[in-house]
């Protein structure tokens, strides 16, 4: 059998034009919550402190429809995280006050089933890299008396916190016509804690999310 070059490049075009004809781009907006968990190990006991920030995730993506059914989508977005407490004891009020600004890279695996025209189901898999731009802790102490210390610390520079993630997870959705609901959930896969007691004190979050977004 004979091999042809010029069908090879013809077919390999008709699927590259195909392709792109099913490709979308979109913007989202959405609700972002992360759940972290910090665990300390000493010997045969642990101890796991658990809190919880609240924000925003908005950004844009790009998804590639290989068939109807399967297809893989990619985007940037930015995340915006915070977190709030108060401290009473016997009239010393702390007040604790985090704020994170990060970027994420999804990088999800679809497939899906159109009911109607209009309407598609799907459902998605894949990895997360996430990126943390800046993150502080404002610490407020207030008395009966008055206000007292304040100071502010960087996550970065002033601890053993790590910028870097590698998230994965699974997540589902919905698209009507040009809008698009999605629902999904991360696991953290690294250790954020990097001093040199690792082995002893793990950080690890996990976020969940929901999205609406627009198709162009």
């Amino acid at each position: 059998m004979k091999f042809n070059l010029k069908k090879l490049a013809t077919v390999v075009a008709a699927v590259v034009v195909s392709a792109t004809a099913m490709a979308q781009f979109s913007v989202n907006l959405g609700y972002l919550n992360d759940a972290r968990s910090n665990t300390t190990t000493l010997g045969e006991n642990s101890r796991t402190s658990k809190s919880s920030f609240n924000g925003f995730t908005v950004g844009a993506a790009y998804t590639l429809n290989f068939t109807e059914m399967f297809g893989l989508n990619a985007g940037l977005n930015y995340q915006f995280l915070n977190n709030h407490e108060d401290i009473d004891v016997f009239g010393t009020e702390t007040d604790i006050n985090t704020t994170i600004h990060a970027l994420d890279i999804p990088v999800r695996f679809e497939v899906g089933y159109n009911f109607t025209d209009a309407l598609r189901v799907f459902g998605y898999v894949g990895p997360k890299f996430v990126f943390d731009l800046s993150g502080k802790t404002k610490t407020k102490i207030s008395t009966a008396i008055g206000e007292g210390n304040s100071e502010s610390q960087d996550m970065f520079k002033d601890t053993d916190y790590s910028r870097f993630n590698l998230m994965l997870g699974p997540g589902v959705g919905v698209k009507f016509n040009a809008l698009s609901l999605r629902l999904g959930y991360d696991l953290g896969l690294l250790n954020r804690y990097t001093g040199e007691a690792n082995d002893n004190f793990k950080i690890r979050n996990n976020q969940f999310y929901v999205t609406l977004g627009y198709s162009f």
